[in-house]
């Protein structure tokens, strides 16, 4: 990134109110242990592919597979195991990154297409970081009261501070429902949200609501052309690498 380029995305990123980050692939180098794990249980379930690493909700991509409700329990169950086992870490820098732009001023959160699982929280726990210093939380879950009744009934006790259910996956743009409530409190507009992410439908979902979507070159995308393609305004090599110089 020139100069210019970068310039333009302090100016960007100083005016921003709601900065929102993907979280595997952009907060957690996820992709060096997913990859593998995927490629494993496609053979186990006898699947044609392995399940793809490109930002899209897996449990969708396993019943678009034909796996039965019980199968695609199973599967999801040994992957978390798995992702336990393989502990992938933080990208170097993250939760200063964070902190950095909480004491700026803005709201921070994160936006996944993970479901609320024990397993997965636990996994962003070991990763290195810090859930609670995030504003909101949101993941993506097809039945949100299931959830909330599973907060209630401490059935999930490592779950972050401000956990929110998108009831829409990315690149659909209601997965940023969760947002919109801090969108009012702060009085804010879509085009001072910002989001991160590391998939094309990160960008596209951001894109369609208005918000700055802005592509890092760690996860599933690995070439700036197809981000720019699909509508990011900034690619970043990482997460830290211009947002940590303001």
């Amino acid at each position: 990134m020139g100069p210019h380029r970068r310039r333009l995305l302090r100016r960007a990123v100083r005016q921003a109110k709601i900065i929102s980050f993907d979280a595997d692939g952009t907060l957690v180098d996820s992709r060096i242990t997913a990859v593998p794990i995927h490629a494993e249980l496609a053979s186990k379930y006898g699947l044609a592919t392995p399940a793809p690493y490109d930002g899209c909700s897996i449990p969708a991509w396993l019943t678009a597979q034909g796996l039965t409700p019980r199968a695609r329990r199973q599967y999801l169950n040994e992957c978390r195991k798995m992702e336990e086992e393989r502990r992938p870490r933080i990208f170097p820098g993250v939760n200063e990154l964070v902190r950095k732009l909480k004491d700026a001023g803005k709201c921070v959160g994160v936006m996944t297409n993970r479901p609320a699982e024990v397993r997965g929280f636990r996994m962003f726990w070991n990763s290195g970081l810090d859930l609670n210093l995030f504003d909101f939380f949101a993941t993506y879950d097809p039945h949100p009261r299931r959830v909330m009744w599973m907060k209630r009934l401490w059935l999930m006790r490592n779950m972050p501070d401000h956990h929110v259910s998108a009831a829409f996956p990315k690149p659909d743009k209601r997965a940023f429902d969760p947002i919109y409530p801090w969108i009012a409190k702060l009085g804010a507009s879509p085009g001072e949200v910002i989001h991160v992410g590391d998939s094309i439908p990160d960008i596209v979902a951001a894109r369609e609501n208005y918000f700055m979507p802005i592509g890092v070159l760690t996860g599933a995308v690995r070439h700036k052309s197809i981000f720019f393609e699909h509508g990011a305004q900034f690619v970043l090599p990482c997460v830290t690498d211009a947002l940590n110089d303001l």
